[in-house]
């Protein structure tokens, strides 16, 4: 905005020099068409920017102040307008229409002035916030960093209990069943880290428990079909 503002102080003071050159070569018709148009120009230039400005300026005293240019500078243009006139029915002199448009060009460019100055101010005033915002957003960072590493911490504890703690006590009960001689127990662990390692022992055993268990079962039943040898008992006789 403030870029804007200076250019339309720019333009603005081309627009009155241009003036200046209808009144001084406006003799000739050429010189007086060329200086004219250009006037003209700059004129339309101005209250383009000026526009453009006001449709991104906020809400304030600083876009107060840039409509209250806008519209005194048309009522510029129309006080110029009247001094071309007089300049031309006058026989191009220039003293008439320097008298037509005396004072015309004040308001407007003390608005101008104004502005610039209001929207420089504005621009320091804003450029001194930007360090205290800064540290704002500083500590915001450092926050919200420790709020990432503490909810990563309790979700990385969440992960180890699910992920170890109640595999170990999945293991732990199987064994103890084991032990109980419960040796149809599933152990359906299978990782690929030291559990895993300690969960295919576990199924070895049982295995080698089971296998043990049926040899015993058949020894028994073997033993029951055998049968027994009968005793004779032999008599003597009698002498």
């Amino acid at each position: 905005m403030e870029h804007a503002i200076n250019q339309m102080q720019s333009e603005f003071k081309t627009q009155v020099q241009e003036w200046k050159s209808v009144l001084i070569r406006g003799e000739r018709p050429d010189q007086l068409e060329r200086f004219w148009s250009s006037f003209q120009n700059q004129e339309r230039l101005v209250q383009t920017i000026a526009r453009d400005l006001l449709t991104i300026m906020p809400d304030g005293e600083e876009r107060q102040t840039v409509i209250q240019f806008v519209e005194a500078h048309q009522t510029m243009g129309v006080a110029y307008r009247r001094g071309y006139q007089s300049f031309v029915n006058n026989g191009f002199d220039h003293r008439v229409g320097d008298q037509a448009v005396a004072g015309i060009d004040r308001e407007p460019s003390r608005l101008l002035n104004q502005a610039a100055s209001d929207l420089a101010e504005k621009a320091l005033q804003e450029a001194n916030e930007i360090p205290g915002e800064v540290q704002f957003a500083s500590l915001l960072s450092a926050v919200l960093l420790l709020v990432a590493i503490l909810l990563f911490g309790v979700i990385a504890m969440l992960v180890v209990n699910l992920g170890i703690v109640q595999f170990s006590r999945k293991l732990i009960s199987a064994i103890q069943y084991l032990s109980e001689g419960r040796l149809n127990t599933s152990i359906a662990i299978s990782r690929a880290d030291e559990l895993g390692t300690l969960a295919h022992s576990a199924r070895q055993l049982q295995e080698f428990l089971l296998q043990v268990a049926n040899e015993m079962r058949v020894n028994n039943k073997v033993q029951v079909k055998r049968p027994r040898p009968h005793r004779v008992s032999v008599v003597s006789p009698t002498s």
